[in-house]
């Protein structure tokens, strides 16, 4: 079971219109997890400079504050009783920033170990200095080592009026009709052909370090979901972003109700050798009524899904 809320996706950000103004009133209290429940878990609580409400969707920054994030993690108690690692990362625009936990050094990512059955409480912080004044997709995202999903979380960062503009990478998608029994996939088209979902595959990259990738992103044309998505593509190697080919450090697709987007996505200068490897591929999406509304905030952003990856 996974307790899940979200994440943002970069995508085309353009014509931001001026960001709301926080909400009044007093901050929501602190949302305590409790030891021993069932399935993978986790929580976030921001501090009541942020303004943020009980969904914890949106947070208003400050011109010279950081970004403090007070985390919650449990695994379920029927996995044992030694403590599981756990590793995450932050995502600002699906780009990859530095995260410090309690006073440690900042860092791509980091790690955690948690007991099963009990709650692994702690603190990240992203300096101030490096979210850039205007509206942001940020994801929080997490993954086990011994390759299974776990839990994130997604939300809307809000630091003054200023409008940034970013380069979405859909000119690596086909976009196209989708039928009703379409659905999101990814296939590993080399070096070995095979869906993937789930835990990374025991396959290592061509012996010239590449991966090719061919990316199915679709919402099915149903009278109950008429709502516009982007999606984002995201690849963590060890831990840490990698780029795919052509510079494009995350693709993403803007697509309609009923539509499709299809890419084929490369890497390259992999590590080919050597042991204890991971690829892993997750994907961001940023959800709005209107088709203008995935490209302005304020928008809906979704939990991150892992596709798969490959281990070796």
């Amino acid at each position: 079971m996974v307790a899940l809320i979200l994440i943002g996706t970069v995508g085309a950000l353009l014509a931001v219109q001026p960001p709301p103004a926080p909400p009044s009133g007093p901050h929501p209290p602190a949302i305590l997890m409790q030891p021993g429940q069932v399935g993978s878990r986790m929580q976030v609580n921001f501090p009541p400079a942020s303004h943020s409400q009980v969904s914890r969707g949106t947070y208003w920054l400050g011109p010279s504050e950081p970004l403090s994030i007070d985390v919650q993690l449990s695994i379920d108690p029927q996995r044992g009783s030694a403590a599981i690692p756990v590793e995450g990362t932050v995502m600002i625009d699906a780009v990859q920033i530095p995260v410090a936990v309690g006073r440690a050094r900042a860092g791509s990512f980091f790690r955690r170990l948690v007991t099963p059955g009990k709650i692994d409480r702690f603190t990240i912080a992203v300096r101030g200095a490096r979210i850039s004044a205007g509206v942001h997709a940020c994801a929080l995202m997490f993954w086990e080592p011994d390759r299974r999903p776990f839990p994130g979380w997604g939300f809307t960062i809000v630091k003054g009026s200023a409008t940034p503009r970013w380069s979405d990478g859909s000119q690596s998608f086909v976009v196209s009709p989708s039928n009703e029994r379409d659905a999101i996939s990814l296939r590993l088209l080399r070096p070995r052909n095979i869906l993937m979902f789930g835990p990374p595959l025991d396959i290592k990259p061509d012996a010239d370090g590449s991966v090719s990738l061919f990316a199915h992103l679709a919402i099915t044309p149903r009278q109950d979901h008429q709502l516009h998505t982007a999606y984002t593509l995201v690849a963590l190697l060890d831990g840490r972003q990698v780029p795919f080919k052509g510079g494009v450090s995350s693709p993403t697709v803007t697509i309609d109700p009923g539509q499709s987007g299809d890419a084929t996505l490369d890497l390259r200068d992999l590590p080919s050798a050597g042991a204890g490897h991971r690829l892993l591929f997750f994907l961001l999406a940023r959800e709005s009524p209107t088709a203008e509304g995935v490209a302005e905030a304020p928008w809906m952003v979704l939990p991150p899904r892992q596709l798969g990856g490959l281990a070796w």
